[in-house]
């Protein structure tokens, strides 16, 4: 599903980025910041499909849920984000025990990297972003 939201997301930004259809935010000093975080979008305990999540409750109740990472573009002192195209959440692949986001965050940052890196745009983590660096480094 990725691939085909995406493109929506870039003509979005295209049309607001500087010198866009739509005349452009303010881009330059400071440089602008990517955050994200993770939503859920879909959650049952009877509907699911191959690609759910899947949550084992301590009383044997089962929730299945679709989950992804959503970006946006924010510059201090702008009241308007750019929302970016998100990082679906997949379970194939998935290390046991790690979290989903988790094990989706490397995709989106290094998409978000390449994509906005000739903006300057600051990457923003959470406290766990800032142990897993911290883990990777030692």
């Amino acid at each position: 599903m990725s691939g085909q939201v995406r493109p929506l997301f870039s003509d979005l930004f295209t049309s607001v980025a500087p010198g866009g259809r739509g005349g452009g935010l303010p881009f330059g000093e400071p440089d602008p910041a990517a955050g994200f975080d993770g939503v859920q979008y879909f959650s049952s305990s009877a509907l699911h499909c191959p690609q759910c999540s899947v949550r084992q409750h301590a009383n044997g109740s089962v929730t299945y849920s679709h989950m992804a990472l959503t970006p946006v573009l924010v510059k201090p002192g702008l009241d308007k984000v750019i929302p970016l195209a998100p990082e679906f959440v997949r379970t194939a692949g998935r290390r046991r025990g790690q979290a989903d986001c988790e094990s989706t965050r490397p995709a989106l940052v290094g998409r978000l990297r390449g994509d906005y890196s000739p903006l300057g745009v600051t990457l923003l983590g959470d406290d766990l972003s800032a142990m897993n660096r911290s883990a990777a480094t030692r």
